[in-house]
């Protein structure tokens, strides 16, 4: 045999193997990154719903609260006029009180409305970050399929390479009753020839 030729096949071996490494190692990374990303957004969409529902509670809080300022100062505007003398119920006395009450009605609904766009912002975002885990989920299985796939390839390129290097032999093995073909010549006729004896 050809020691070039063994050489050769072996580094092709070598070669092939450390490819073969080399993918898994880096398949392995991508997947492990994958799953990373998978948890992180699986957190974030969980913080942005607690979020989402601290924004609804501490808006309810507010309007609550706007509407119990207002219930005051009523109280306090029906109290100054009556200790003036001033009849609460007819006139300005009553138009003022009618329109501190709209006036933090509105309030009230404005600070639900801003809450509850706060509110709707973190949904948003938890909705996107429960896509992108699961785009990171399916992510992480195509990684495992390519790696796998590509490894595969790999392995067979490198047989292909090894059986292309390896040194091919073209004496026949003695003694194993070899007759070449279509040449009618016994082994000893074909030992002769191919070992350089001659007829």
């Amino acid at each position: 045999m050809d020691p070039v030729s063994v050489g050769a096949a072996a580094l092709s071996v070598v070669g092939t193997i450390l490819g073969i490494a080399g993918t898994s190692a880096s398949t392995k990374a991508a997947k492990e990154q994958a799953k990373w990303n998978k948890w992180s957004n699986s957190v974030d969409a969980r913080w942005n719903d607690y979020s989402a529902e601290q924004l609804r509670k501490a808006g309810a809080l507010a309007e609550w609260q706007q509407r119990l300022d207002t219930q005051r100062t009523q109280g306090t505007t029906r109290l100054a006029l009556s200790g003036n003398g001033v009849d609460v119920n007819e006139g300005t006395a009553a138009r003022i009180q009618v329109d501190n009450a709209a006036f933090g009605e509105l309030d009230a609904l404005l600070l639900r409305e801003q809450f509850e766009q706060k509110a709707t912002a973190a949904e948003f975002q938890a909705n996107i970050s429960r896509r992108r885990s699961k785009y990171e989920s399916a992510r992480t299985d195509a990684i495992s399929s390519a790696g796998i796939m590509t490894m595969l390839g790999q392995g067979a390129a490198g047989a292909v390479d090894v059986l292309q290097k390896w040194p091919k032999s073209n004496t026949p093995a003695v003694g194993s009753g070899y007759t070449a073909p279509y040449s009618g010549m016994t082994q000893k006729e074909t030992e002769a020839v191919y070992l350089g004896g001659g007829w």
